[in-house]
């Protein structure tokens, strides 16, 4: 067990909390993408919703890291 927590990668990032500005109960989404980056998004819809706001985040193809 204890080689296995050696492999174990702590990672730490302050993110923005958009405002949800709906009368609706929403929800805050958080959304870990590649190159060890996060984000987060308020909608009152679900991410495969049509008028949900922040389809980027599911279309990294392309996407290159730094080494």
């Amino acid at each position: 067990m204890r080689e296995h927590g050696l492999l174990y990668v702590r990672h730490k990032e302050a993110v923005d909390i958009p405002p949800c500005d709906s009368k609706e109960i929403c929800s805050l989404k958080i959304h870990f993408l590649p190159c060890d980056k996060v984000a987060t998004s308020a909608a009152c819809y679900t991410p495969f919703h049509p008028e949900y706001p922040n389809k980027g985040y599911f279309d990294m193809r392309g996407m290159s890291c730094r080494s």
